[in-house]
């Protein structure tokens, strides 16, 4: 793999991990604390997985539940601010313990 393709990756998947994070702050609700610690790419760009640290630790499966609900909103917000041109399908999981 060539480095400007890495560092393309990388540009991508911090680009990625910042919308995502602008979209949980404003959409989500106050009931827990969503972040995104994580987005790892696929090698061909085409999907994604997002790794989210949620507190209270209870309240991670609701906000696995709200991601996934909201997944067309979010990728459309990503398009929307971003210069990204196929955006990745999107996987969410949460943080290991």
């Amino acid at each position: 793999m060539s480095e400007q393709y890495e560092r393309r990756q990388v540009r991508l998947a911090s680009e990625l991990q910042r919308l995502i994070a602008e979209f949980l702050t404003r959409e989500a609700g106050p009931q827990s604390l969503v972040t995104v610690t994580a987005c790892e790419l696929a090698r061909d760009s085409k999907r994604a997985t997002i790794r989210l640290g949620v507190w209270p630790v209870e309240a991670g499966n609701t906000a696995l539940d709200f991601t996934r609900r909201h997944e067309r909103e979010l990728q459309h917000y990503v398009k929307e601010h971003s210069r990204i041109s196929q955006i990745p399908a999107l996987k969410f999981t949460l943080e290991s313990k």
